[in-house]
């Protein structure tokens, strides 16, 4: 590997690095702190967990290609909870717009860049069966982490149970889980006296 590409790995991989200090669930969580990148790290070992298990027919190495890069925009925009977009509070469309943008710029300054921001869209396009099945997965990981934290760190006083729904529905393979799942914070949830809504 000549110095030119191992300087521009060093450099890229130091930009995206503000991921690690990057915090998500603000508008979620009391006191819990996690990262954009520990998320980036679960939904990464999930992918290929639950592809294993459930013998899914993905291209893995695109899958976690697509898992690690998803949220990389978040490095220049910060993390915004899926709360504050469910409730209006900020629109869907300046969220992609600003995503979009940050992407461009994380990306356009390295050889390599093409192919990452490739990725990062292939994720954003659903047009892939990889691409749904790491959506559905975030979706899915956002319920795990909720249900980890309990009602005691939820901070608002109603839950969306539909927030993975869709996505789901478009990798139909992961409907059980999701089921297990929802039962399970739905539980957890009401020990709180936390509205659900579908």
């Amino acid at each position: 590997m000549n110095k030119d590409k191992i300087r521009e790995i060093i450099d890229f991989v130091g930009e995206v690095g503000k991921l690690e200090a990057t915090w998500r669930f603000s508008a979620t969580f009391k006191d819990r702190k996690e990262s954009v990148a520990d998320h980036s790290w679960r939904l990464s070992l999930l992918s290929f967990l639950v592809a294993d298990e459930l013998k899914l027919n993905l291209n893995l190495a695109q899958t976690l290609k697509i898992a690690i890069v998803h949220d990389l925009a978040e490095a220049l925009t910060g993390e915004i909870d899926a709360f504050r977009v469910i409730t209006g509070e900020i629109s869907k469309k300046s969220k992609d717009k600003n995503e979009l943008k940050a992407i461009m710029t994380i990306t356009s300054n390295f050889s390599f860049g093409k192919n990452i921001k490739e990725l990062w869209q292939e994720y954003l396009d659903q047009a892939t069966r990889e691409a749904k099945y790491v959506r559905a997965l975030d979706k899915l990981e956002a319920f795990l982490t909720i249900l980890e934290a309990g009602h005691q760190e939820y901070k608002q006083n109603v839950f969306y149970g539909n927030y993975a729904d869709e996505a789901v529905s478009n990798f139909a393979e992961l409907e059980p889980l999701l089921a297990e799942v929802k039962k399970r914070l739905k539980k957890e949830l009401s020990k709180g006296k936390i509205e659900w809504k579908e």
